[in-house]
């Protein structure tokens, strides 16, 4: 037996549910970005490091969500597998041309998850 609460008392049930299930990826990505990428561990008073801070978590979630949709072995992996392995391994990235980063992973990385040991866009 559920109890189901909403402050509208007009939604049914089944509309309460419906609107809870779309924040639900909101509410993974949130728990994931202040667990694993640090979220919430950057404190400044300034607007532009505030600003910058948020930028490279959400890139960080970004890239590891894209990693893993792009690499058949990853999959099954969650995003926290994924960066427990990023932490196992060392990473270069080198500047190719003015547009293009070269990111050199560690072989420990490219071993458990099947990947070349240098990916390039």
């Amino acid at each position: 037996q559920y109890v189901v609460v909403c402050t509208d008392t007009a939604w049914s049930a089944a509309k309460i549910v419906a609107a809870y299930k779309l924040r639900w990826g909101i509410e993974v990505f949130y728990r994931t970005a202040k667990q694993r990428f640090g979220l919430t561990e950057f404190h400044s008073r300034s607007f532009a490091a505030n600003h910058f801070h948020m930028t490279f978590v959400f890139l960080a979630y970004l890239m590891t969500a894209v990693l893993r949709q792009m690499t058949p072995t990853l999959i099954d992996c969650t995003l926290g597998e994924i960066i427990d392995q990023y932490l196992r391994c060392l990473v270069r990235i080198t500047r190719q041309g003015a547009n293009h980063l070269i990111v050199s992973l560690g072989p420990q990385f490219a071993r458990d998850f099947g990947l070349p040991s240098s990916l390039s866009p």
